[in-house]
């Protein structure tokens, strides 16, 4: 991102219609904010302005800066949690979606600025990948204000920040309408030249304004269920909190050592014959509830750091010396996730191991 780019020039009345219209899209779309969502779009939005300047970032590190910037007082779930809803758990995830956003900008930029057929056409075709990331068109308009920083009007990024991924896909919506208007593009069937009358301009917003309430309808819902499935996750994680004493842990190595000692034919008390019954019910109900452990209690890998990370797992050891070090480590607690909504529920401990 450091590479040479291109700056916009706003004194252009091209570029100045551009902004411009960014930023009417914005200020409409305010209105219909909801202050319960804002706070968590709003930090949402910050996670992913700091995967725009650095896309190596881990969970820990974008803690770091979110408190230190933000004045936050947050926590690695809740990153974690932003990165495992929009499907970029794993590093190389985040990085492809973070390079995916500079090539898309760097060409819309491009086609900004020449105004011709084929350098929107490279645009259009970046911008239809990936379509599997839902969150794709709130990173791209970051990145656009993260490289194009002379866009910015007034509190537009700040206003922008508070969109959710349905807002995001409509400002980048005007933002495509308005190259296809200035480089003679319509995907419509359409003759190729010809440029959009002022009355089509006005059907074809009314018909966006009707999908967009459509889709935050159905963004809306998709919510409450997700609402649902985090609180059945986070019984589940204080289930699991060291307050608790790791009750799912527990349970694991309860019932590890019953089917040890039954394997060993040892006559145990009858009095306690209740509790094998209660281990065997519990974990019966862990698992029909769809929670599984992510690793095998008290086994041993080979691991990276990188790995560590795309487990979300916690180390105790020496330091890494570089990204290539391999570790050997004995893993002390398994974590947890909701298998169905593959959610984690509890991060994997590991610990560094030595061969005896």
């Amino acid at each position: 991102m450091k590479k040479n780019i291109v700056k916009l020039d706003a004194k252009d009345p091209i570029i100045k219609k551009f902004i411009d219209t960014v930023h009417n899209g914005i200020n409409r779309r305010l209105k219909g904010l909801s202050s319960h969502s804002e706070i968590d779009y709003v930090f949402e939005s910050r996670v992913f302005k700091l995967l725009c300047e650095d896309r190596h970032l881990s969970a820990k590190r974008c803690v770091e800066k979110l408190n230190d910037r933000y004045n936050y007082n947050t926590d690695e779930e809740s990153v974690i949690r932003v990165f495992r809803s929009n499907s970029i758990t794993t590093m190389d995830s985040r990085d492809e979606l973070v390079s995916w956003a500079i090539s898309a900008v760097e060409a819309f930029a491009q086609a900004l600025i020449s105004r011709n057929e084929p350098d929107s056409e490279k645009y259009f075709k970046l911008q239809g990948s990936y379509d599997y990331w839902r969150i794709k068109s709130k990173v791209f308009c970051l990145m656009f204000y993260q490289m194009h920083p002379e866009i910015n009007i007034g509190d537009d990024l700040i206003n922008f920040e508070k969109f959710g991924r349905i807002y995001a896909q409509y400002i980048r919506y005007d933002m495509n309408d308005f190259l296809r208007d200035i480089c003679g593009v319509q995907n419509r069937g359409k003759n190729k030249n010809s440029k959009r009358t002022e009355s089509e301009r006005l059907k074809d917003e009314l018909a966006r304004n009707e999908m967009m309430f459509k889709d935050l309808q159905e963004d809306f819902d998709a919510r409450l269920e997700e609402n649902h499935q985090n609180e059945i996750a986070d019984f589940f994680a204080r289930l699991n909190s060291e307050r608790y004493g790791c009750i799912l842990d527990a349970v694991i190595n309860v019932r590890g050592g019953i089917q040890k000692l039954r394997k060993q034919n040892v006559e145990l008390p009858p009095e306690i014959s209740g509790l094998f019954i209660l281990i065997d019910n519990l974990v019966k109900f862990v698992r029909d509830n769809e929670i599984n452990p992510i690793m095998k209690l008290g086994s041993v890998h080979s691991m990276k750091a990188g790995d560590i990370e795309n487990y979300s797992g916690d180390y105790e050891g020496s330091p890494y010396a570089d990204a290539e070090e391999i570790k050997k480590l004995k893993v002390l607690s398994p974590g947890w996730y909701y298998k169905s909504k593959d959610i984690q529920i509890s991060r994997p401990r590991l610990k560094e191991y030595v061969d005896e």
